[in-house]
């Protein structure tokens, strides 16, 4: 099923999901120091998700390469980097036009 990376990742909400306040302070200081607050994660991931053309998903990574957090998409199933850990996934399909 290629949605399996993306319903694993899911938490409920009564665990924490959705909730940025429940975040792991490790996490939020990251975040806050790679991308300089929470609101520009966003903006970058919301961003990068826009760029998937057709199905995929966009993601908010750890890079391991450079020990950051960054944003990036994969197309149509495709894997991410092994260097690359998902944080966060939001799944994309667009309609095609005939």
């Amino acid at each position: 099923c290629r949605h399996y990376i993306y319903f694993s990742s899911l938490c409920p909400t009564a665990k924490g999901g959705g909730n940025y306040s429940m975040a792991s302070p490790a996490l939020a200081a990251q975040v806050t120091k790679d991308f300089g607050s929470y609101a520009n994660m966003i903006t970058a991931l919301n961003a990068e998700t826009m760029e998937v053309p057709a199905s995929g998903w966009g993601w908010l990574v750890y890079d391991t390469k450079i020990k950051a957090l960054d944003t990036t998409y994969t197309v149509d199933g495709a894997l991410l980097e092994p260097t690359l850990l998902p944080i966060i996934n939001i799944d994309i399909v667009r309609s095609r036009e005939a």
